[in-house]
């Protein structure tokens, strides 16, 4: 799986030369009452074509389509072309250019035969140069992607140079390159074509003169020979008075390639050891463009820290854990400029489109609507397809007599003329800021070592708090992630300059806290989730740069990766970094190999129940995942997708098994890495063992509830008024998130809704997606409690306005105010950190996929009763509560408790139960419990008023009654209330902590007094006593009224 990480953004030759780009047309053909659709499938097969990589190809680098289905091809373009050449020089007869030209076309068909392409597609205009002559391929595979031919309407390739066997039954196979290179080189040593036919009736001509070759033997000879139409090509065989040998080889040469039998005729790997070019082919000692990349590039490290390694081990001085002693070999020598020229052509297009370039508009733009040459000959189509009229399969056949089967409007099926795409508006921006004076934020992002997260300064649901204000100023809260494990925001010039991009953002949200019209609104809304750092295009040159960089040298650069991958991850190369992220080194091919292997096995075998029923269940399933995505809707995307999560199945089988929405999971994997299955493969297994941990077990029922529990305690944790009105409602989790996490919101979300979420939860702790879950539910805050329960259960399943920005802002700021107890045991067991290299072996790199992320002596108890559904308020643990206690409001309510009035004065008198005056956490309060009212209001009121400078409530007491207090403050819209089991409240657990925490002595008292206003709540400021007051037993029913004056007993 090496080759995942060797990221190549550079073109080998450096001529100082910013790639220029090219793009063609066409409509597919659409088949009536065919459930197939064509486009998708074009666009599905065009991947592996994208993958391949030759140096006598033009790269291909991207497809698209409309609306209305046209179909767009960009590829890397060169100016200069055979045809080009042959108008200034009429004619090229110097054999040694010819040798060189054989051999670079030779070169490249073998490499496309060897990856079962077909090209078809040879022709004088699609032969181009590069700035140093070398042959490139152009509109190389247009056979192979259109399914050879029967996904267009249009014959393809040049008639002028199909071989005899396409003309008569539309065969076609490795030998039709060889006849059009023959007939290419002698067109080229002519100039021009080696039939006489007439213009009138072109192609008529142009084919029987075809299909008259033949070869002769006389006097020991071989001749070509045909009609009378072919009398120039009869003689150029036929002339060997010549003493020059190369003419000889070279004729003998295209003799060879012009072998009308199909059956004799060599393929373009024969010829390679014809001696025309045997001598330069075994000169070559570069045989890489004869070998696929795909087998080539699989190189987990770079050479420089692959040797380094290596050198380390046989000094036996290799530290395992930390292999790159100083981390600035990253970085070092690099030019940190701003350069376009020497960028591959792929990275040049992701920039273009950035900057704003439309292949459609372009199209537009340069009125490229117009009648291709093939169709400008009279009666063309008609003919080619009358030739092909035995081929019933093709489905191309056009009856003469049915005037609906005519091609009425073919320019509107290809546009045969390539557009050039301008980089002007490209070139500007990177120019724009040379000149500018804030040029030295992308330095610092290409050097920046320290990590932040990025603030779009929402309006926050939190009304007390927001994520800047935490950033900025925490003394209030706790953090409860440390910095190695969630993103800190260090770096002041980083943070200005995201202050400095979103600073519209920031603007437009103050604006619509106003009362601005509908209109106003939904601007700002759309600014607001506008991905302004996506559409930067000096932002992401940075990024794309940075990470070039750190993923050569992976896993060396972990530290440094991960601290940048939290911070952005630009989608160029997401696929690459979502495979780091998740850890995965080694070959994953010779598993995922393997496991092909096995499923084809269990194909074959009738009698096995569970793959047929795996197969029925995924033939039901796939269609429907994500058909928007013009990927996965296509066969080959389809049957991708299934190839994975079967391969999938087998390796946890006994393990996991697969449930209805995995794929949904699977999907983006496969996406992003269409072409390199493994890959997906591999991503999907450590994916679902770390971050959907136990969801896809037989019995999964506690993992999934322990996820809808732990959401619906941090939501009431975070916003009790929500919170409680769900509850209340009987809207819990169970109803609406069980899709959400079972397919880790791809249910819910498009892609790319989903590539910003798990962009976040990837280079997250395994507990994040519990907190977009529960972000989702806050963000409609308002909505919500202003709906019944359908108007809600709607809102939380159609989740199409969700702002994905403020969501995960959200998310984040949840994460870091949670403590970690509320969140399941078994998800904070699991391993945070995926640094591969601290278990790497160099000398074995197979690394076992199967390993699981939780250590195997920690045992999951699945007891749903540990859960504590039926609690509304989280509960925390000891070590959670240490965090917080400073910042606490201790409500301690012991059941010994009890209620009093005084004798003289008619206080009413709170005393605590011996337990709290044997013993109880400093500045708590013994609060009363009360079987039938719990607290009165005016007790609650009371709370409200010494809650104020404190960040949380912590609720101590026995469970019955501690859960239910902790209940009834999150119903009265106490912020952050979690409860404290009893069993903890001992000396000799606070004996370890730093601050003395345990107290014995008696605690004081003081008066307040509950008005009927609350805000005319107040202490009597009678002074603290601690003398005991004469009290008696009080057993009304109702002890507590307003206007009355309160005596509650106070730890200082």
């Amino acid at each position: 799986m090496y080759g995942i990480r060797n990221v190549n953004l550079y073109k080998k030759d450096s001529n100082k030369k910013i790639s220029e780009l090219s793009a063609y047309s066409f409509v597919p053909n659409f088949k009536l009452n065919s459930s197939k659709n064509i486009t998708t499938d074009i666009i599905g097969r065009f991947q592996r074509l994208k993958s391949l990589y030759h140096q006598n190809l033009c790269q291909y680098i991207n497809v698209t389509k409309n609306r209305k289905d046209r179909i767009f091809i960009v590829s890397e373009y060169f100016e200069n072309s055979l045809e080009k050449q042959l108008k200034q020089c009429t004619n090229i007869t110097n054999i040694t250019r010819l040798k060189k030209l054989t051999y670079q076309i030779l070169s490249a068909l073998v490499y496309l035969n060897e990856n079962g392409i077909i090209n078809r597609n040879l022709s004088l205009k699609n032969i181009l140069f590069d700035n140093e002559n070398n042959v490139k391929i152009d509109n190389w595979g247009f056979y192979e992607f259109t399914d050879k031919g029967n996904n267009v309407l249009f014959p393809i390739g040049n008639p002028e140079f199909f071989a005899p066997e396409i003309i008569k039954s539309g065969k076609c196979s490795l030998k039709v390159d060889t006849w059009s290179l023959g007939i290419l080189l002698i067109y080229i040593y002519f100039g021009e074509l080696p039939f006489n036919v007439d213009n009138q009736n072109y192609l008529e001509e142009l084919f029987d003169s075809i299909l008259s070759l033949k070869k002769i033997k006389k006097d020991n000879n071989i001749y070509l020979v045909g009609n009378d139409r072919c009398k120039k090509l009869e003689l150029f065989f036929k002339d060997n008075k010549i003493d020059d040998q190369d003419l000889k080889v070279f004729k003998d040469f295209i003799l060879t390639c012009l072998e009308p039998s199909y059956g004799l005729r060599p393929t373009p790997s024969d010829l390679l050891c014809h001696k025309f070019v045997k001598d330069i082919n075994l000169k070559t000692d570069d045989w890489s463009h004869l070998t696929s990349r795909y087998y080539m590039d699989y190189n987990l490290f770079s050479e420089k820290i692959k040797d380094n390694l290596e050198n380390d081990l046989n000094d036996n001085k290799f530290n395992i854990a930390n292999p790159i002693n100083n981390k600035d070999v990253i970085i070092k020598n690099d030019n940190d400029e701003l350069v376009l020229e020497n960028l591959q052509p792929r990275v040049i297009f992701y920039l273009w489109r950035l900057a704003g370039g439309d292949l459609e508009y372009e199209f537009i733009k340069q009125e490229l609507i117009s009648l291709p040459s093939i169709y400008r000959v009279r009666n063309a189509s008609q003919i080619y397809y009358t030739l092909n009229d035995d081929n019933n399969s093709s489905g191309n056949n056009i009856n003469k007599s049915n005037q609906s089967q005519q091609i009425f409007d073919p320019e509107n099926l290809f546009q045969d003329k390539k557009i050039i795409l301008y980089l002007d508006t490209l070139i500007s921006k990177f120019d724009e800021y040379k000149q500018s004076s804030n040029n030295d934020f992308l330095i610092s992002l290409l050097k920046n070592d320290s990590n932040f997260f990025i603030s779009k300064n929402g309006v926050s649901q939190e009304k007390d708090i927001s994520f800047n204000d935490f950033m900025n100023n925490n003394s209030d809260f706790v953090d409860f992630w440390s910095s190695s494990e969630i993103n800190t925001l260090k770096s002041t010039k980083n943070k200005n300059r995201y202050n400095e991009i979103s600073k519209i953002i920031n603007e437009n949200d103050k604006l619509n806290n106003n009362d601005k019209d509908e209109e106003n609104k939904l601007k700002m809304e759309h600014l607001y989730g506008l991905s302004v750092l996506d559409k930067d295009v000096i932002f992401q040159y940075g990024r794309i740069k940075l990470f070039e960089r750190l993923l050569n040298q992976y896993p060396s650069s972990w530290d440094e990766f991960i601290k940048e991958a939290r911070l952005h991850i630009p989608s160029y190369l997401r696929g690459k970094i979502w495979a780091a992220a998740l850890g995965i080194i080694g070959d994953s091919r010779i598993l995922y190999n393997s496991l092909c292997e096995k499923n084809d096995l269990r194909c074959n075998d009738i009698h096995d129940n569970s793959n047929l029923e795996l197969e029925r269940q995924l033939d039901a399933d796939i269609p429907r995942c994500h058909q928007y995505n013009d990927l996965l809707s296509s066969d080959i995307g389809r049957n991708k997708l299934k190839q994975v999560i079967k391969c999938w199945n087998i390796a946890e089988s006994g393990n996991l098994v697969y449930w209805q929405g995995l794929d949904s999971v699977c999907a983006p994997f496969v996406a992003l890495n269409f072409n390199e299955e493994e890959i997906a493969f591999s991503c999907l297994l450590k994916f679902i063992r770390k971050y959907m941990h136990g969801l896809f077990k037989l019995d999964n029922t506690f993992y999934i509830q322990s996820y809808l529990i732990s959401m619906s305690h941090i939501i009431a944790f975070h916003d009790p008024e929500l919170g409680s009105y769900l509850n209340k409602m009987g809207l819990t989790p169970n109803i609406y998130a069980i899709p959400w996490f079972m397919t880790m919101f791809t249910h819910v979300f498009p892609l790319d809704k989903i590539y910003m979420l798990w962009d976040k939860i990837l280079t997250n702790s395994p507990s994040f997606p519990l907190f977009i879950g529960s972000a989702i539910v806050t963000q409609l805050h308002s909505e919500l409690l202003s709906g019944d329960f359908d108007e809600c259960v709607l809102l939380l399943s159609e989740l199409s306005t969700i702002n994905i920005d403020k969501c995960l802002e959200k998310a984040q700021l949840y994460l870091r105010l949670t403590p970690k107890s509320i969140i399941p045991k078994f998800l904070r067991n699991i391993k945070s950190d995926n640094n591969p290299m601290a278990t790497i072996d160099i000398d074995d790199q197979n690394l076992d996929f199967l390993k699981d992320d939780i250590p195997k002596d920690i045992a999951i108890i699945e007891d749903l009763s540990t859960l504590h559904s039926d609690e509304l308020a989280p509960r925390i643990d000891m070590d959670d509560f240490e965090k917080i206690y400073s910042k606490s409001l201790i409500l301690d309510i012991r059941n010994e408790s009890m209620l009093t009035t005084s004798e003289d004065n008619g206080y009413v008198v709170i005393s605590p139960g011996d337990s709290y005056l044997h013993g109880h956490i400093k500045h708590s309060i013994s609060i009363p419990y009360y079987e039938n009212d719990l607290l009165p209001s005016s007790l609650i009121k009371y709370i409200k008023i010494i809650h104020e400078g404190y960040s949380y409530v912590v609720v101590v007491g026995e469970e019955e009654q501690a859960t239910k207090l902790a209940a009834q403050l999150i119903n009265d819209l106490f912020p952050r209330v979690a409860y404290l089991d009893v069993k903890n409240i001992k000396k000799e657990i606070f004996d370890s902590w730093n601050e003395d925490v345990w107290c014995t002595e008696k605690p004081e008292y003081e008066k307040f007094y509950i008005g009927d206003n609350n805000e005319d709540a107040k202490s009597l400021d009678i002074g603290r006593n601690t003398s005991p007051i004469s009290t008696r037993s009080f057993n009304s029913e109702h002890p507590f009224e307003n206007n009355q004056t309160f005596v509650i007993y106070k730890c200082y």
